[in-house]
């Protein structure tokens, strides 16, 4: 997915917001990495014990930050869309 994401052709204007959805991709991706690695060393460990994970935080912020860029570049988008396009970046959010 990241690299069909990368190979994306986009428009001027979408270019800082298709860059963030990228890094999130990628803290997404290295999250997961330390979620593993944390529950081979300790089966008890879940996501809620992985909140104050750098990568995790850096996905949050991401999402938010490209949200906020939608909608000021897009300030007339109709109710459906922007929730479509908010519940999209929300689902990608892990927690």
């Amino acid at each position: 997915m990241l690299e069909r994401l990368r190979r994306l052709d986009v428009p001027d204007r979408m270019k800082p917001i298709h860059a963030r959805l990228i890094r999130a991709t990628e803290q997404q991706i290295e999250f997961y990495g330390a979620f593993v690695d944390a529950k081979l060393r300790d089966p008890a460990v879940d996501l809620g014990r992985m909140l104050g994970n750098p990568a995790l935080k850096t996905v949050n912020m991401e999402l938010r930050t490209a949200w906020s860029d939608v909608k000021r570049l897009y300030p007339n988008l109709d109710e459906e869309t922007a929730c479509a396009i908010e519940s999209h970046f929300c689902g990608f959010d892990v927690i």
